[in-house]
């Protein structure tokens, strides 16, 4: 996820590409950019709570549903909506990767792991742009990268779910023996 987190450099040429007025296309990349601050200020918190995964899943969702929109939307309010959606829905894939690690895995490997994943979100984003631009020269759309994103956030969510699931069987039966 890494690869698109610079994504929102073509949220502008996108929507100008389908119509929208420069400005307007600017104000749903500015509404995306307070969202993803506003999401990462509260979404610490909610992933090191009780209830992590559900937060995690919900953001996964708001920014599978961002994308969509962004690349679908018919109307001018969804695309604010979905600019909102992403913004806040991004949080999850960068802050997700040290609230887990130190809670799963534990403050021993926390260094390499925050090395490695620090190192892979700066060079990743760099590329996505790139790959973006260059579908973008290919097809004469966004469209396609967004509904890729949007199609793998629906994979993390789905690959959540069943890791927590399984995990939580586990933990079942370990309670049972």
């Amino acid at each position: 996820f890494a690869v698109f987190s610079a994504l929102n450099q073509h949220f502008v040429p996108h929507l100008t590409s389908i119509g929208v007025v420069p400005t307007t296309a600017a104000l749903v990349l500015s509404v995306a950019s307070v969202a993803s601050a506003l999401g990462h200020v509260i979404i610490g918190p909610l992933l090191d709570g009780k209830h992590g995964i559900l937060f995690t899943v919900l953001f996964a969702v708001a920014s599978t549903i961002g994308y969509v929109l962004l690349a679908t939307a018919p109307a001018t309010a969804l695309l604010f909506l979905g600019g909102g959606l992403i913004g806040i829905g991004h949080c999850v894939s960068l802050v997700a990767i040290p609230v887990y690690s130190r809670k799963y895995l534990g403050g021993k490997d926390m260094g390499r792991i925050s090395g490695l994943t620090g190192v892979l979100s700066t060079i990743f984003p760099a590329v996505g742009v790139v790959v973006s631009a260059s579908v973008y020269d290919q097809t004469g759309s966004y469209r396609p990268v967004f509904l890729t994103v949007a199609a793998l956030f629906l994979l993390l969510t789905l690959w959540v779910l069943v890791g927590y699931n399984n995990a939580m069987k586990k933990r079942q039966q370990a309670a049972a023996d």
